[in-house]
């Protein structure tokens, strides 16, 4: 597990019976370190109508719970389904691509890329950026770009 606030928090949700999601990208680069796909974060499934968040929001390493109004914010399971799909895409291929890029270069992005969430088929919408996406991949992998 994850040493540092994020394995922290991910231990005393396990301790108190949480299931939770800690995406994390296959080791990559020299060093071949497990990076959670989004530092800082991870999911936690659980029904808010049952727990306070009062109960989750005390724990050791946690900075706050995201949400929106005051109300925790709750991520589709669509949404954590693609997440276990895309993640594990990427380790059957071996790890992220490495790139080339230098500080400067033109990155295209292609499709939708100027849309700023994700909507589906229920009519739901999650925030999502093309462009953050790919900024967090260029920062990620920069130092591992054979």
């Amino acid at each position: 597990m994850n040493r540092g606030p994020l394995g922290e928090v991910a231990r005393g949700l396990e301790a108190r019976g949480f299931k939770f999601f800690l995406p994390l990208l296959p080791p990559s680069g020299e060093q071949g370190r497990v990076q959670p796909l989004f530092p800082s974060y991870l999911f936690v499934f659980c029904n808010l109508s049952e727990i306070m968040a009062d109960a989750l929001q005390w724990l050791p390493g946690l900075r706050r719970i995201v949400g929106f109004a005051g109300k925790p914010a709750v991520v589709p399971s669509e949404a954590i389904d693609l997440m276990v799909q895309e993640l594990a895409e990427i380790e059957a291929a071996g790890g992220l691509l490495k790139h080339h890029f230098k500080p400067g270069d033109t990155v295209v992005i292609a499709g939708k890329g100027h849309e700023q969430g994700q909507e589906f088929e229920n009519g739901r919408k999650i925030p999502f950026d093309d462009r953050e996406v790919a900024r967090e991949h260029l920062r990620a992998t920069a130092g591992s770009a054979a």
